[in-house]
């Protein structure tokens, strides 16, 4: 990775960083976040024309250990133009990721190989692509019209988690 690049910037495995990994839990979005307000440096944008975003998660410890995610997203706002990214942060889903043997590279660091949805609040079906089976499990799901998208992680029994996307056009 290009060490003078801002972590959302930088591409890991021919995807960029959604969310850099970290010990750290992420804070959800409360009321006051969710209003129209501008989103979080750490969304990422997507560019326009987008089809397909798949997102993956990571995290270290060992193979079985499980993180929390929950995804936003975000519309530009058309009137304040291209800088100005507006809310509301809209839900798009939350559930469960579990780390299998799939390393990423860095010592004690595996990708998530299961991938569970808790719930989901967006118009089109966010779906698991290949899950259960030791090989990078994704989200996959349309962002419509949407530009940014947002994760907030937080760890159950993983030591530390990050998340990664892609999209197609």
């Amino acid at each position: 990775m290009a060490n003078n690049l801002p972590e959302t910037q930088k591409t890991f495995h021919g995807y960029r960083i959604l969310r850099p990994i970290s010990t750290a839990d992420d804070t959800d979005l409360g009321a006051a976040t969710l209003k129209f307000s501008r989103r979080p440096n750490s969304a990422v944008l997507v560019p326009e024309a987008t089809g397909l975003v798949e997102i993956g998660f990571f995290g270290t410890d060992a193979a079985d250990e499980i993180l929390n995610w929950t995804l936003y997203a975000y519309k530009q706002d058309d009137y304040a133009g291209e800088s100005e990214w507006e809310g509301p942060a809209t839900y798009i889903a939350n559930g469960t990721a579990t780390l299998g043997t799939g390393q990423t590279g860095e010592t004690n660091e595996f990708f998530a190989d299961t991938i569970a949805i808790t719930s989901q609040g967006w118009p089109k079906t966010v779906q698991v692509s290949d899950s259960t089976n030791n090989r990078f499990a994704r989200l996959s799901f349309d962002l419509l019209d949407y530009r940014m998208a947002l994760a907030i992680l937080t760890k159950d029994t993983a030591a530390s988690m990050g998340a990664v996307i892609t999209w197609t056009y």
